[in-house]
This record gives structure tokens, C-alpha cells and sequence, in this order.
């Protein structure tokens, strides 16, 4: 059986006529790529539905097509690979940072999803349930403020140079804290006990000298 014959039973009709314009190029091409384009394809009409909608904005769209397709930590050492990703996790990171900020907003959007796209709103079930009640709102707030940022003080020369090549403004990484607020630091050196000699070396008690 041809590869055209498989991809006509495998899609729908209306999957197949948006894919219809490759079917000249599938000898040159992989079964990889055409796969990858089919997926691509079959989310664009999954999404269509909730893109039409006028009660859900673009950012929860935006939160929930980076929920089901995040772009893979690349397997190569190609910094264009390398950027993608960050550009996409970052995105991903905001979107939900924005929708947890400003729960109030999107409250009916969310209510609206879980109404009539039960299937999106599974996408991300325990986080949208979580959202609904107010400590578990507050602290998912601190987690992601915590992995923002981390993820920008390991990603920051990257993230200057996607902000520069768009044009867009770099200050703020200036200043993202260089600690994660919530988490206790650790002591690379045992605590000095105020009665202790100092470790200075000075011979006087701590309490006495650099304490």
C-alpha cells in the first residue's frame, strides 16, 4: 500500500485536503517530516474550535497549545535548536505566570473551557483545578515564580540575544533576583557558635570579634 493510500484512511477528509499540496513531494521527502506536518495539521483544526471563541482569549490559547506541544530540549548542540526552546518554554512559563496573576480575568474563560472543550481543559486539569482555590492559587504563584527565575539566570545570554534580534527591550534581566525567593540558602560552612573561638583566628570568643 502507497504511502497516499495510508494518509487517506489515516485522516479525516478535511486533514487530508489542507495536506493534499504535499502529496506531489512525498517521494523526496520522509515519512518523519510528513508525519510531523500531519501532526502540525491536525492540531491547527483541534484548536480551531476555541481560536473562534470569543470568550477565550489568546493567551490561555497560546498557555494550552505550548501545554500539549512543547518544543523537545534539543538533542543537538545547534544554538538555533537551542533558542527555540528557550523562546518556547519562557512563553510558556509567562502565559501561566499571566493566567495565575490575574486569575480573576481569566476565570470565566477557564469556567467556559472546562463547559465546552472538556478536552483542552484536560490538558491541564490539575493546574486549572488548582487555580479555584486560593492558597493553592498563592502557591503555585511562588513555584513559578521560582522557576522563572532560574530559568532566566540559566538562560540570560540567550534570552538577550532573542530580545535583541526582535528589538525588544533587555533591562528587566538586569534585574531578575540571582536567589529563588522561598528557598532557604545553604550554608557552604558549619554555624559558628557565639562562645566559640572565632574562626578568624584572632583567638577571641565569636561573640567577641566577627560575630
Amino acid at each position: 500500500m502507497s504511502l497516499v493510500s495510508i494518509m487517506m484512511i489515516l485522516l479525516t477528509r478535511e486533514e487530508f485536503a489542507l495536506l493534499e499540496q504535499l502529496l506531489p513531494f512525498f517521494d523526496n521527502i520522509s515519512s518523519h517530516t510528513v508525519m510531523d506536518q500531519i501532526n502540525k495539521i491536525r492540531s491547527q483544526i483541534r484548536f480551531k474550535g476555541i481560536i473562534e471563541d470569543k470568550v477565550i482569549g489568546d493567551s490561555l490559547i497560546s498557555y494550552l497549545a505550548h501545554k500539549e506541544e512543547p518544543v523537545e530540549y534539543p538533542g543537538c548542540d545547534c544554538d538555533e535548536c537551542l533558542e527555540e526552546w528557550v523562546e518556547d518554554t519562557m512563553g510558556y512559563l509567562n502565559y501561566k505566570m499571566e493566567i495565575v496573576d490575574d486569575f480573576k480575568r481569566f476565570e470565566k474563560q477557564i469556567l467556559h473551557l472546562k463547559k465546552n472543550y472538556s478536552d483542552f481543559y484536560d490538558i491541564s486539569l490539575e493546574f486549572f483545578d488548582q487555580l479555584f482555590d486560593t492558597k493553592k492559587r498563592a502557591a503555585l504563584k511562588q513555584e513559578i515564580e521560582r522557576e522563572l527565575i532560574k530559568f532566566v539566570n540559566k538562560y540570560k545570554p540567550i534570552l538577550y540575544t532573542i530580545l535583541e534580534e526582535r528589538g525588544e527591550d533587555t533591562d528587566f534581566l538586569e534585574h531578575v533576583p540571582t536567589f529563588v525567593p522561598g528557598v532557604a540558602s545553604v550554608r557552604s560552612e558549619p554555624k559558628v557558635g557565639r562562645n566559640e573561638p572565632c574562626p578568624c583566628g584572632s583567638g577571641k570568643k565569636y561573640k567577641r570579634c566577627c560575630g
